[in-house]
């Protein structure tokens, strides 16, 4: 192993040297503290790092300290970290902690990690970036995860749905679960990508890149070696020389005293991290409980990565429950109890350590309890909660069609106050029945669609009714209290509690739009087209990877498309009336569907007749449409139609069918029309209050005797 700081408390490493160790994973001498965060690099961070690297930019100086008595540590690993079994009672001096750092460390090591089923993550370099983007830049990176194992792709031409499709991973054909996918996928938007690990061993193992072109790269891939092959050559012996630079890359080491207790945590990280992505209150407070109670960090990733609960609650917010539930059991009246912990920090930490029941039970004995016991199946109190709410939440069709529930999609958005409040209800009443379930559905659209600011009244109030509460679901409760503090002005709702009449008078066109970002909410869609969303893509779940944006089967497509609403050339022709709030009527919710990606891409910027949407109802589509999929129900406009929730209003087919038709050519004359306008205005908010009609009885307005 490797001596390091022998002159004192600074030195340098070459990252060779460091991707080997950490590639190593449990013999490594470098590790990370228990108490330390996990990785919360983006994609495009990595991809960055690797830029700078192989442009020989500096990134920055890692901070180390020496492995030490009565800490627990884990390995690091590029795609996963492991959490050893014990503390260390006799620290090994040539071990360090990696205290600040770990996030280039992992990326690093990503790039010199020869590739292994069931990782996570694959690093490749494009040798060829400059023949679709218009840059000089010799090379770029791209990382392949799991989730994109494409690449991120923001918009996807023919070719590459295609190639999507080869792949396995159509949107309308039920996803892999493929644990070797990485070793097939590539990214789509790259020229000529290579895995970087194999340009590594073409210079460091003197490997022929042509051998592994041949027969490791994929094939389609490998077919653009003929059309590229004299620059091939030339751009790996440029990239060749690269990478000698890259060996002898050096990063600068500091190495800082122990860290035992919160606040050297708090003011260590708070100066380290200035530069990176900063470390908060909450992800303190978690550190300072894995430095109190190591084995934290494995009981909460086992929750957080358990099949039936879905990533809907982060790490750190499944401490913030435990923590949460614990504090409301207290048997005091405290300053603790009363606080309810809605906010981790520092002080809230030091108080709730100090803790006892004058039995000699702490808070972390009662904070332990809450993720050790639990149901007959092994599970602990805390997962059995969250597993009770997926399902309780989630739109349930064998229950009926128009079931409440919500799709997966809208699961993720959810805020965290509201699963801690069901969550809440849940320990202490366990099964849902039929009755409690509606509530809890009426209470997650009530939070979501009406409620805007995470004020304490609104994170605490709810999650208190709730724990106390035995018997049903307390929904009305919470509902009822909500309506007093917003009629006193204690709180500021998203949206006033309007019926559908009301609702709908708030948008004027003729004036500024109060209300943009309500009847932009594409949350209202996803919702009414809940049953659809669950037919065509049964197995998707975009908790598996808590992430809210990548990964999705769908786009949220313009009815009438965007591109029919540039007008340049003719503004003159356009009344101020359409010209001052076309883009606001057009990106209000009454102008969106969630379509399947391939067929709303393919459809491009087509009017509403050559989408279906206007016609007879009982006309069968065409056979070689692309909208034609009897597999997923699609047959007839009227399939159409009825998945995109829109109505058989006449006023549909008087809308402009193309860019050209909103100001026409009469008797050599140019008109704008205003027709066509006026009926896309009025359909849509038409549609805007179906949705809105729909969403209201289903949440609090069938509470009430109206």
């Amino acid at each position: 192993m490797k001596d390091l700081f022998p002159n004192g408390n600074f030195d340098e490493i070459a990252i060779t040297h460091l991707a080997d160790e950490i590639n190593r994973g449990s013999s490594s001498q470098y590790k990370l503290p228990s108490f330390q965060r996990d990785a919360v690099w983006k994609d495009e961070q990595i991809e960055l790092l690797w830029d700078s690297i192989i442009r020989g930019y500096p990134i920055g100086a890692l901070l180390f300290a020496r492995s030490q008595k009565g800490i627990m540590d884990r390995t690091m690993q590029p795609t996963k970290s492991t959490i050893a079994d014990s503390n260390k009672n006799t620290p090994d001096a040539s071990e360090y902690l990696i205290i600040d750092g770990q996030q280039r460390s992992i990326a690093i090591a990503l790039g010199f990690r020869e590739y292994l089923k069931n990782d996570e993550a694959r690093l490749w370099i494009d040798i060829f970036p400059y023949l679709k983007e218009n840059t000089n830049d010799g090379y770029r990176f791209y990382l392949c995860t799991k989730k994109n194992p494409c690449g991120k792709i923001p918009y996807m031409d023919k070719l590459e749905i295609e190639m999507y499709s080869k792949l396995g991973m159509g949107q309308l054909i039920k996803r892999p679960d493929d644990d070797n996918i990485l070793s097939y996928a590539y990214p789509l938007k790259a020229v000529f990508p290579i895995p970087f690990q194999f340009v590594i061993d073409y210079v460091r193992k003197n490997k022929d890149i042509f051998d592994i072109i041949k027969h490791d790269v994929p094939a389609s891939i490998r077919d653009k070696y003929g059309e590229l092959g004299r620059e091939i050559d030339s751009n790996l012996e440029l990239l060749k020389n690269k990478i000698r630079q890259v060996e002898d890359f050096k990063i600068p080491l500091y190495l800082i005293k122990e860290l035992t207790d919160i606040n050297d945590l708090g003011t260590a990280f708070q100066r380290l991290n200035s530069g990176g992505v900063i470390m908060g209150h909450e992800e303190l407070f978690y550190s300072a409980l894995k430095l109190k109670w190591p084995q934290c960090h494995n009981i909460v990733w086992e929750i957080y990565g358990h099949k039936d609960a879905g990533k809907f609650l982060s790490p750190i917010k499944i401490v913030h429950l435990a923590v949460r539930l614990a504090v409301v059991t207290l048997k005091d009246e405290s300053e603790i109890k009363r606080s309810d912990v809605v906010r981790m920090n520092q002080d809230n930490f030091n108080r709730l350590m100090k803790y006892d029941d004058n039995s000699g039970k702490t808070f972390l004995n009662i904070l332990q309890e809450h993720f050790e016991k639990g149901s007959d199946a092994g599970h602990s109190m805390i997962l059995d909660a969250i597993i009770g709410a997926r399902q309780a939440l989630t739109y349930n069709p064998g229950i009926s069609e128009d079931d409440i529930g919500l799709p997966a999609p809208l699961l993720v958005k959810l805020n965290w106050r509201i699963w801690h409040t069901i969550c809440a209800w849940i320990v202490n009443n366990g099964a849902v029945d039929d009755e409690s379930r509606k509530e809890i559905i009426k209470f997650a659209l009530y939070d979501h669609f009406y409620l805007k600011a995470e004020s304490d009244i609104i994170i605490r109030e709810p999650f208190q009714i709730a724990h106390r509460e035995k018997g049903k679901f307390p929904g009305k409760q919470i509902y009822d209290y909500f309506k007093s503090q917003i009629e006193r002005g204690v709180i500021e709702p998203k949206i006033k509690i309007l019926n559908p009449d009301e609702f709908v008078k708030t948008f004027h066109t003729d004036t500024n739009e109060p209300m943009y970002s309500i009847y932009n909410n594409s949350d209202f869609v996803l919702w009414i087209q809940r049953e659809f969303i669950n037919k065509w893509w049964p197995e998707y779940d975009p908790s598996r990877f808590n992430n809210k944006r990548d990964d999705l089967p769908y786009d949220v497509d313009h009815i009438v498309p965007a591109a029919f609403f540039d007008m340049r050339g003719v503004k003159e022709k356009v009344p101020k009336r359409f010209w001052d709030h076309r883009y606001n009527i057009l990106n209000r919710f009454g102008n969106y569907r969630f379509w399947p990606k391939e067929l709303n891409r393919a459809d491009q910027d087509k009017g509403l007749k050559k989408k279906f949407l206007v016609g007879n109802s009982s006309d069968k589509l065409p056979d070689d449409n692309h909208n034609y999929r009897p597999d997923i129900g699609l047959s007839t406009v009227s399939d159409i139609k009825n998945a995109s929730f829109v109505n058989t209003n006449k006023l549909w087919e008087k809308i402009p069918d193309s860019k050209n038709e909103w100001v026409m050519k009469k008797d050599g004359n140019e008109l704008f029309n205003n027709e066509g306008f006026d009926a896309f205005d009025k359909v849509t908010l038409e549609r805007i209050k179906e949705i809105y009609t729909s969403m209201y009885y289903a949440c609090h307005q069938a509470r009430k005797n109206t």
